[in-house]
């Protein structure tokens, strides 16, 4: 299935600005297209014959690739996913529903997305609906507690276009349909994000859920405890300007320049100083990552780019903190911080060989994927026991962390000697995939 068919609300019909509110940034029928192209959906009908809708779509840069047809009435003769206009959804639970509704929609009839919520009570927004098995049996009424809500997401058969009109509603819809066809159903409870969006306040619920989508199940203790809420309020303040995520990323590097500089001073308070600056731009970086995701930036380009100024970044923290003990008089620390140096320049060769063999674009994703390749029995080992013990210490949040407080405390011996236990440690993980990578490559 190839492509989806957006209805508007009758509201959205009536007032074609409440199609364009802002939600996290993008006007909120652009987002309805675009988390459906990222869950691979390539062509896109709205059916609407407001000339406003047409031209603003016409006119948004972000839809220039994708082949986007604004009609009265559309027809097809291949299946296709409905949107509802007035809600958001993530492409992770377009994509659940286009792979777990392929099945039931070749039996015929029309497969509807729905959320039971949480403890039998449904989430507001969507349309309540009564359920016997996986088949709708009919829509509930005040008598009737809903068993679940559909989400505005269904599919359907190619016959079910002859009933799109504009300003048609899901009730009437789905009412009509009722009579003369089957619908079943899949459970998208808890898979990914959906939201009904009808006001600004509902608009403004969306964008904060969005925001919450963006926090990691590898986050690490700092992170979610501290780094992560500052991100997300200058994220939240940042959405609807034009400021993009490689933009943050720049900010990020142009810091660290900064931060370098201050360490070269050798000053007690320059020294305090770059700490702090460490730690937000560690805070800071979280952003651009943040932005990139809810406003659809990602691109390889910006992965491989945020990636490379982290390290740049490091590279110079490191140099800085050696060079500022220099010019305090401790030359071994300076000494040490050249190993770190070389110790970091082979580690980022070897983690830029893995990102290109295991087809990543951060760091990130490979200790993600090394953490779940490595089976239980595996993680019992010795070496590999300590390396995961000690895997949440090493995270960039924590170490970032480490390096202010060691900063404020005017100890730069702790910050190399830490930067010398990290890199070594990280090194044996990455080691130990490139080589599993190279055996693997070998055998085939």
């Amino acid at each position: 299935m190839n492509q989806a068919i957006i209805l508007l609300s009758p509201e959205q019909a009536a007032d074609p600005e409440a199609a364009f509110r802002s939600v996290g940034g993008l006007p909120l029928l652009v987002r309805t297209i675009l988390s459906a192209h990222a869950a691979g959906i390539r062509a896109f009908h709205i059916v609407t014959d407001d000339e406003t809708i047409r031209r603003r779509l016409r006119d948004d840069p972000r839809l220039d690739a994708l082949p986007v047809t604004v009609e009265g009435r559309i027809e097809t003769e291949a299946p296709f996913l409905l949107l509802f206009a007035d809600r958001i959804f993530s492409p992770d639970l377009l994509s659940h529903l286009l792979d777990e509704g392929e099945g039931p929609l070749t039996e015929g009839g029309i497969v509807i997305g729905i959320d039971r919520g949480h403890e039998g009570t449904p989430r507001e927004g969507g349309l309540g609906l009564r359920l016997q098995g996986n088949r709708v049996t009919g829509l509930s009424d005040m008598s009737h507690p809903p068993d679940a809500v559909e989400v505005g997401a269904w599919l359907c058969p190619p016959g079910v276009s002859v009933h799109l009109g504009t300003a048609i509603s899901p009730a009437t819809l789905l009412s009509s349909l009722l009579a003369s066809s089957t619908c079943q159903v899949v459970d998208l409870t808890d898979i990914g994000l959906w939201a009904a969006v009808t006001t600004s306040e509902s608009a403004a619920r969306a964008t904060k859920r969005l925001l919450e989508s963006c926090r990691k199940p590898v986050d690490g203790i700092i992170s979610r405890h501290f780094n992560r809420h500052v991100s997300l309020w200058i994220t939240s303040k940042l959405l609807d300007t034009p400021v993009r995520a490689n933009h943050v990323t720049i900010v990020c590097f142009l810091l660290g320049v900064l931060d370098f500089f201050l360490l070269v001073q050798g000053k007690a308070w320059s020294l305090a100083v770059a700490g702090l600056l460490f730690q937000f731009i560690s805070i800071l970086d979280g952003c651009d990552g943040e932005i990139s995701r809810i406003k659809f930036q990602q691109s390889k380009f910006g992965a491989w780019f945020d990636t490379t100024v982290d390290h740049s970044r490091y590279l110079l923290f490191l140099l800085g903190v050696g060079l500022h003990a220099k010019a305090r008089g401790a030359e071994w620390i300076y000494h040490l911080s050249l190993a770190n140096l070389s110790g970091m320049a082979i580690l980022v060769v070897m983690m830029y060989l893995l990102m290109i063999r295991m087809r990543q674009g951060t760091g990130v994703a490979i200790a993600e994927e090394i953490r779940r390749e490595a089976t239980p029995a595996q993680r019992r080992r010795n070496l590999l026991l300590l390396l995961f013990k000690l895997q949440p210490l090493i995270k960039q949040d924590f170490t970032s962390f480490f390096f202010m407080l060691m900063a404020l405390f005017q100890c730069p011996a702790a910050i190399e000697v830490m930067s010398a236990l990290g890199i070594f440690f990280i090194l044996l993980h990455v080691l130990r995939k490139l080589v599993l990578e190279l055996l693997q490559r070998g055998r085939v």
